[in-house]
């Protein structure tokens, strides 16, 4: 893959490295979200007025976001470590920033989520907004549409590197 969003950040080790931690959280959670929240979120009072469609992309955004603080927390804590498995110095984190920018799977990974958001994006856009699709408005329905891109993304994009591995 000649090209993946993370590529933009390889001027700050210790910012790719946070932008990996979180969007790897986002990216693998926020599928899960999606459909266990189409089903779990209506059942809560506060949102039992969401149509399954809406409560997929809140669950979707929900989960991916508790997917970004995870991914953080976890950064915090190899880094902080009296000993880690690898130094944490300059050095250490230019050889995790080297294997993380030729990783297929991270970059196939990283490009299809994208992806996903992009397209639900402009489809909504296209559309006349997200109340025109069935999704919340406001801000609410636009955080619904990157959910259910990064969430349908992250799905393709796991087919893709079934498919070509």
């Amino acid at each position: 893959i000649a090209f993946a969003p993370n590529d933009l950040l390889k001027f700050n080790n210790t910012l790719f490295l946070l932008y990996h931690v979180a969007d790897s959280g986002f990216n693998y959670l926020s599928p899960l979200g999606c459909a266990i929240g189409s089903v779990a979120l209506p059942l809560i009072p506060k949102f039992k007025d969401l149509t399954t469609l809406q409560a997929a992309g809140t669950g979707a955004i929900m989960a991916g976001g508790a997917g970004m603080g995870l991914g953080c927390l976890a950064m915090v804590n190899i880094a902080t470590k009296k000993e880690p498995k690898l130094p944490w110095d300059e050095g250490g984190r230019q050889n995790r920033v080297d294997g993380l920018s030729h990783n297929y799977r991270v970059r196939a990974m990283d490009l299809g989520v994208w992806l996903g958001i992009a397209a639900a994006g402009v489809t909504v856009a296209y559309k006349g907004g997200p109340t025109q699709v069935g999704l919340s408005s406001g801000t609410l329905g636009k955080l619904q549409t990157v959910g259910l891109g990064a969430a349908t993304g992250s799905v393709l994009a796991n087919v893709f590197i079934a498919a070509t591995k």
